[in-house]
């Protein structure tokens, strides 16, 4: 069952956009860290509970944790949701497609993804152009032979 918790609200019906309701890759990493919480996971559980019990209120744990473990980092205060475009633009600096990418996040259409992020495909761009540098195209036997 799809469900989506925004706003002190529980939504079954329909979320931000249609890409709300989305399935997401995750690397080993986090499938590894997933694996190590004290208790098994399963559909109908929180991954993530607020200290009490039940949903997180976003407020309080920006105010609570987030900003206290962005200081602890010392790094700048940034909202979470620059998370995003952190994995974004690191995945289309690791060679991830512009496609992917756009399914990832959620947006409604890869000009979407596109306009935001198209900036940081540069080192896939580079590393296509290498690629084809490197292909051996048909060697000169294999013409002859035809």
């Amino acid at each position: 069952m799809n469900r989506v918790y925004s706003n002190g609200e529980l939504r079954f019906d329909r979320g931000k956009s249609d890409a709300a309701f989305r399935t997401v890759a995750l690397q080993r990493r986090a499938l590894d860290a997933l694996d190590e919480l004290p208790r098994s996971l399963d559909r109908h559980t929180l991954v993530f509970r607020a200290p009490m019990g039940g949903y997180i209120n976003l407020d309080n744990w920006r105010k609570r944790t987030w900003y206290k473990a962005l200081d602890a980092a010392e790094m700048e205060r940034r909202p979470p949701n620059q998370m995003r475009h952190t994995f974004a633009t690191l995945a289309l600096a690791a060679g991830a497609t512009l496609d992917w990418v756009s399914d990832q996040t959620g947006h409604s259409n890869l000009r979407v993804t596109k306009r935001f992020y198209a900036r940081y495909t540069r080192p896939a761009h580079d590393r296509n152009l290498a690629a084809l540098d490197s292909f051996e195209s048909v060697d000169d036997a294999a013409v002859a032979a035809r």
